[in-house]
């Protein structure tokens, strides 16, 4: 009688290295895969914080806080590596402004992060601005003559009105103040 020869028990040298290439080129390239989307999730990071600062730029500008001219490149003081600069152009009309500010992440790196935010802003010296201070209210039906038939305890405790004018950056503005007593 003859024995059957047995069945195969492992794998051969062979398979096991072609088993361990086809491993190695799928981590190799699954590192590869990991490496380029952590930096491009670090670029939108910084082309989103770019946006933000260019519209707090931006809406410095239309409150009055920076003037309308130009700006050379600039680093913010609070982001480091982050650049600002703008350009102003005038509008179609009088008073109207065309406004472009660009922000850098890294300028000195050959593949910078830029943004550039455009928007028409009215001039704050003509339509009003953060820096102005309001006039204090004032009643129009109070007469500031006083009459014969007034008494002495009421002008007595009447206090003269004070006119305080400040210059800001937007223009002159009247600031008014006092009180009449007994009326």
């Amino acid at each position: 009688m003859r024995l059957k020869p047995a069945g195969r028990d492992g794998l051969s040298l062979l398979e096991v290295l072609v088993s361990l290439a086809i491993f190695l080129m799928a981590v190799t390239a699954l590192t590869h895969l990991i490496n380029n989307s952590s930096g491009l999730a670090a670029q939108s990071s910084h082309r989103a914080r770019c946006a933000q600062l260019a519209r707090s730029k931006m809406n410095e500008f239309a409150a009055g806080a920076l003037p309308l001219s130009g700006q050379p490149d600039s680093a913010f003081d609070d982001e480091p590596g982050y650049n600002w600069s703008a350009e102003v152009a005038d509008g179609a009309t009088t008073g109207l402004f065309n406004v472009t500010v660009t922000v850098t992440f890294r300028p000195d790196d050959p593949y910078p992060v830029k943004v550039s935010m455009s928007r028409m802003i009215l001039d704050p010296k003509v339509t009003g601005s953060t820096q102005d201070v309001p006039a204090a209210p004032t009643d129009s039906g109070v007469d500031d003559s006083s009459s014969g038939s007034s008494s002495s305890s009421s002008a007595s405790s009447s206090t003269p009105t004070t006119t305080t004018t400040t210059q800001g950056g937007s223009g002159a503005t009247t600031k008014s103040g006092g009180s009449m007593g007994g009326r």
